[in-house]
């Protein structure tokens, strides 16, 4: 979201449903605007019924069963391989497009329109669901609010960006170990640790002052 709260990405991964006013809801926020990133089939309504959705934004979608267990996404920055493991090829669908396209992309009002015909996030390779969000992430004008070189998967940082200051939460799902950042607006630096399995909050100011803090050892 910007700094008024209005999304500048949606993501709608597959499976689900949703409401006619759930659906109007996202069109109305891609039409002001906003870039929505769809996964799989996304006409379902809420009973899991389909609807005409896909066809009245001009995606000539088909249904199809999910029957390959490796399968290649040919997105926008090359092919990407994914794999689907266990019940999934029996239980799930996928999109089909016009001469076997699995990504397309289009225009609706002033915002835009990701798809991928495969249900991406329920594929065993992360790298390539990273690759996709890179991308809407940079279609949609998101910039990072930090930097880091934490690369431990138990760390997680989520940054909320507020007129003149950051608000991060900072999770530990791993042991006790040295957690470093970068606030990218004042381009101060924060090193500490947090306790494992704790959380800490640091409220960081637009010049990189430290204005608030709880869990975070220094």
């Amino acid at each position: 979201t910007d700094t008024l709260g209005t999304p500048k990405l949606i993501l709608l991964p597959s499976p689900y449903g949703l409401t006619d006013k759930a659906w109007t809801d996202i069109e109305v926020r891609v039409r002001a605007g906003a870039v929505l990133l769809v996964t799989g089939p996304f006409s379902a309504d809420e009973h899991l019924h389909q609807t005409d959705r896909a066809h009245r934004l001009g995606i000539p979608q088909i249904l199809a069963p999910l029957q390959s267990r490796n399968q290649s996404l040919q997105g926008p920055t090359g092919a990407l391989p994914l794999q689907f493991s266990g019940l999934d090829t029996t239980i799930l669908d996928q999109a089909t497009l016009p001469q076997g396209k699995t990504w397309t992309e289009l225009p609706l009002g002033q915002g835009k329109i990701l798809f991928s015909t495969l249900p991406l996030e329920l594929n065993e390779y992360l790298q390539s669901i990273a690759t996709v969000y890179a991308y809407a992430l940079k279609t949609a004008g998101v910039h990072s609010a930090y930097t880091t070189n934490v690369t431990n998967p138990g760390i997680l940082i989520c940054p909320t960006t507020y007129p003149h200051a950051t608000l991060y939460v900072i999770t530990s799902e791993t042991n006790t170990t040295p957690i470093t950042f970068t606030d990218t607006r004042s381009n101060k630096t924060f090193s500490g640790t947090i306790a494992a399995g704790r959380a800490a909050l640091l409220l960081v100011g637009e010049k990189g002052e430290l204005l608030a803090r709880y869990g975070w050892h220094e």
